[in-house]
């Protein structure tokens, strides 16, 4: 307010014309705010209400709920090795690939902003630079491990792949 007036852009005001500005902008902002507890207040309440639907969903369907991993499973180990290494391959490229970085801070950001939490550019690093090289480990770890039980010659493929 008082660089407008400064700058000419606005006329200079009497005190009791900048009271009632600053009173006004006052409002404003005080609505804004309110409005913003009511919206994060909301998505909390709804995401909760969401959780336990879904939760109690799962739990009261367990039977439809294994039948639909096992399809997915089944699914997946009936595509040729190399569909199955282009989706293992592009999962993983997502999640902790090199872009990735990126994708994790916009996703922490947006979590943020919904539940009404300040953004912490320290925490989001250090949850960046950990998580995505954990899921990668654990990734490496599976495919390794488990994979070449459950498809052998998916694993040749990715071994490949990584060699390159």
């Amino acid at each position: 307010m008082e660089f407008d007036i400064l700058m000419g852009r606005e006329a200079p005001l009497t005190s009791i014309q900048k009271e009632e500005k600053i009173r006004h902008e006052a409002q404003r902002l005080e609505d804004e705010e309110i409005n913003h507890f009511i919206q994060v207040g909301g998505n909390r309440y709804g995401d909760l209400v969401f959780i336990s639907a879904f939760l109690i969903m799962v739990v009261v369907y367990s039977d439809q709920a294994k039948v639909v991993v096992t399809g997915t499973k089944n699914a997946f180990f009936s595509l040729e090795p190399a569909q199955q290494a282009f989706i293992l391959l592009l999962s993983s490229d997502v999640l902790v690939g090199y872009h990735s970085a990126d994708a994790w801070q916009t996703l922490l950001r947006s979590i943020g902003g919904h539940y009404g939490v300040k953004e912490q550019e320290e925490l989001i690093s250090l949850f960046v630079a950990f998580v995505p090289v954990s899921v990668d480990v654990l990734f490496k770890f599976w495919v390794f491990k488990y994979l070449r039980r459950l498809a052998p010659s998916t694993q040749v493929i990715l071994e490949d792949i990584d060699r390159h």
